[in-house]
């Protein structure tokens, strides 16, 4: 696997040569300076592993989950050993000589991408924005060029696998979270009141309880198989009941909304009419109870909760202003990172609000060209997904695509770009489907009989 063919001998010199800086900064990082040698032997070891067994790049994918966010290692944090991880693997398949051009598309879009999101946050096309959170974003996009790589080599059932046990952990830790710090006699209504939902490792309700609504698309269609898995169907009503805890609005309509577009797009009628019979009601019905368990659980506890019925107009008027700001900067925008300096400044909003759905944000903040990379990555990456998915017998990748849908769907509701520990594993997941091999294909690269 980790023979590589090379075009020429100035390519192979260049990859190596790239591949050589990224190990040196990473050996300093780890090192802090001190320790350059052992930092850097550590991670010229772990290069040869990952391109020798591509799927250990999984490993610190789920780190990302086991350790907090904020924690750090000499200075290097669990996601900036994510983005090396898949970023190396994006390296060796670069150096391929036989990427097929629909993949070279998906990848061209995703780096645009990432380098007007870099310009605009350098104030190269417009003011200075926030450059330290391109960190995040990056990261994301580094994993979905690197699983473009896995999926080629055909490891989904690896990928699903360890984002299905990720999910369910989450799920388990939102739950013992739950009962353990509110305690179960409080009552629902105290347990969902403002200052009671489970954030868990992501700091904000919405953030894990959309997280998990993703995950509980793919542990649903996993376990549409035939026959049913038991396993999924336990996890799915697990991940449910964790999302439950979380009491995100938002997270229900991703979770009703990614199963219904998964359906229609594997055009799957019957499973779509059962599906939009079944959760359309369930979605509107759970919104207004979990409104309701909301606001009184608040007023139990003596908090004021006017900040739960006025929020969608808070997120209607920063609609507004991102579409103000798009038009006055439509190429632009406003600088990457710096809308809520500008709702801060509203006269509207008045507070550093954020734009609740990020491809307002990616507009307003980074322009036009930025929004059509974006939309043009997830809709190739869909479309190669649902090809990839009709022919897939084993329903693996039919999950994938419905959990890539459904993570397409809720950056609609909050600001998931903003988070790598969000955005990871759907990225992950859509960076697999746009390098799954074509039903007529092997995967890459062809075995040998």
């Amino acid at each position: 696997m980790g023979q590589v063919l090379y075009r020429s001998q100035l390519g192979r010199t260049v990859a190596l040569s790239c591949e050589a800086l990224a190990l040196a900064g990473l050996g300093y990082a780890i090192g802090n300076g001190s320790g350059l040698v052992a930092g850097a032997f550590a991670a010229v070891a772990g290069a040869a592993l990952l391109v020798s067994f591509p799927a250990l790049a999984l490993v610190p994918l789920v780190l990302l989950y086991l350790v907090p966010a904020a924690s750090s290692l000499l200075g290097l944090h669990w996601r900036d050993v994510v983005a090396f991880s898949f970023g190396l693997l994006l390296l060796e398949w670069l150096r391929s000589p036989s990427i097929p051009p629909r993949i070279l598309g998906g990848l061209a879009l995703a780096a645009g991408f990432l380098v007007l999101i870099l310009m605009s946050a350098l104030g190269v096309l417009s003011e200075p924005g926030v450059a330290a959170s391109v960190a995040e974003l990056g990261t994301a996009v580094l994993v979905l060029m690197g699983g473009s790589y896995l999926g080629a080599r055909g490891a989904m059932t690896h990928a699903v696998r360890a984002v299905g046990m990720v999910v369910l952990g989450v799920a388990v830790g939102a739950l013992l979270t739950w009962a353990g710090t509110r305690g179960i006699a409080g009552g629902t209504g105290t347990q969902l009141s403002a200052e009671a939902r489970t954030t868990l490792i992501f700091g904000n309700p919405n953030f894990l309880g959309t997280f998990l609504a993703v995950g509980a698309v793919l542990l649903t269609v996993l376990a549409w198989r035939r026959p049913p898995r038991l396993f999924h169907l336990l996890g799915a009503a697990l991940v449910l009941a964790a999302m439950g805890t979380a009491g995100s609005r938002g997270a229900l309509v991703v979770y009703g909304a990614g199963l219904l577009s998964a359906a229609f797009w594997l055009q799957a009628r019957t499973k779509a009419v059962l599906a939009a019979t079944m959760v359309v009601p369930i979605v509107f019905i759970g919104v207004g109870a979990l409104t309701t368990a909301r606001v009184q659980g608040s007023a139990a506890q003596g908090i004021d909760s006017a900040t739960i019925e006025a929020s969608p107009r808070l997120r209607f008027q920063a609609l507004q202003l991102a579409l103000t700001l798009a038009r006055q900067q439509p190429v632009s925008g406003v600088g990457y990172g710096r809308f809520p300096e500008y709702a801060a400044a509203s006269d509207d909003l008045g507070v550093p609000f954020n734009t609740h759905n990020d491809y307002l944000r990616v507009w307003a903040e980074s322009g036009l060209p930025s929004l059509l990379l974006l939309v043009g990555l997830f809709t190739m990456c869909l479309h190669r997904g649902s090809i990839y998915a009709r022919a897939d017998r084993s329903g693996l990748g039919a999950a994938a695509f419905a959990a890539t849908s459904a993570y397409a769907v809720s950056l609609v509701t909050l600001n998931g770009l903003a988070s790598a520990q969000y955005s990871a594993l759907w990225a992950l997941l859509a960076g697999m489907l746009l390098g799954a091999p074509s039903p007529t294909h092997a995967p890459y690269p062809p075995t040998k009989k």
